[in-house]
């Protein structure tokens, strides 16, 4: 293989990788999580469904999960709804507005 062509290789798999690590970032609460030790979990909207699949098989040391491996379709609406009830719960009970920038769009 000549340089150019792996050179060309490498760019190809730094822009998959790139588009990978997007979609990780968008489809997982690691964003959110805060330092926080939560499952290896991941969310996509699929026909008014939303997806949960998750893989715990190597957690943190000392963390053990219940459910290492699955996943599972919950009704789009029902997901929303129950989201909702926990952040109105949340804020209930600590005392604080999670919505102050209006991204939760309670529609």
């Amino acid at each position: 293989m000549t340089t150019a062509a792996l050179t060309r290789s490498f760019e190809a798999f730094d822009a998959y990788f790139d588009r990978f690590l997007d979609w990780v970032w968008d489809h997982t609460w690691l964003s959110e999580r805060g330092g926080a030790i939560l499952s290896d979990m991941y969310f996509e909207y699929k026909d008014g469904a939303v997806e949960f699949s998750w893989n715990n098989r190597s957690p943190e040391e000392g963390v053990a999960f219940d459910c290492e491996l699955g996943g599972t379709r919950v009704d789009a609406e029902v997901f929303r709804a129950v989201v909702l009830e926990f952040v109105d719960t949340y804020e209930r009970h600590w005392g604080i507005k999670v919505d102050d920038d209006s991204t939760w769009a309670r529609l």
